[in-house]
């Protein structure tokens, strides 16, 4: 395990990634192989490829990953303290799925999902520019994908390269519900919709 790793682990605090691995036993801090081959599949033709054993993380702040970048592993003993730098939010500004790898210098995939909602231009725009914003300088190689059950068909030409950046999101049938009114329309209405989202598979 290279140092950048060993520190990305060590700041882990996110309790739903404990929670996790407590109740199930899984351990989900590495790349499932299969993922990771469908994965380099969408990046076939940038040359990124995902190595085996690559680390993943969920819902990581990108404050732990500039400290990461930043900071020597020897400051994070307990009670070392060292001067405040650039770049740090001290915000709870996440990413939903956060891929590294230290081959030939650090690599970071940043993956957003989404179940069923819309993907929205803005939306993608405003946090791939945050990131880019937040970790410029840091000398980390960078790289981007999305993730839903259907591929985006209304992405502006700003964010149409995330378009062949798509990773399908597997699910089992499910249910949702929403609320409505008499005529259907009204999603404020006094009743309760059910519909069905079948089973997603490639």
């Amino acid at each position: 395990m290279s140092e950048f790793i060993e520190k990305l682990k060590l700041l882990n605090r996110k309790e739903r990634c404990w929670v996790i691995m407590n109740a199930t036993g899984a351990k989900i801090d590495s790349l499932e192989d299969s993922f990771r081959i469908r994965m380099n599949k969408v990046f076939s033709k940038s040359g990124m490829e995902i190595p085996p054993g690559a680390s993943v993380f969920f819902d990581y702040h990108l404050d732990w990953i500039i400290a990461a970048l930043k900071v020597k592993l020897d400051y994070f003993k307990d009670g070392k303290k060292i001067k405040k730098f650039n770049g740090l939010k001290y915000s709870h500004q996440d990413i939903d799925m956060l891929i590294a790898w230290d081959s030939n210098g650090i690599n970071l995939l940043f993956v957003e999902a989404k179940m069923d909602t819309s993907w929205t231009n803005k939306q993608l725009s405003e946090k791939i520019q945050r990131i880019k914003k937040t970790l410029v300088g840091f000398g980390a190689k960078i790289n981007f994908a999305i993730m839903s059950p259907q591929k985006p068909s209304k992405l502006t030409k700003e964010n149409e390269e995330l378009g062949d950046k798509w990773v399908i999101l597997e699910h089992e049938n499910l249910i949702k519900f929403s609320r409505w009114g008499e005529k259907m329309k009204d999603k404020n209405g006094e009743y309760i919709k059910f519909t069905s989202i079948g089973k997603n598979t490639q």
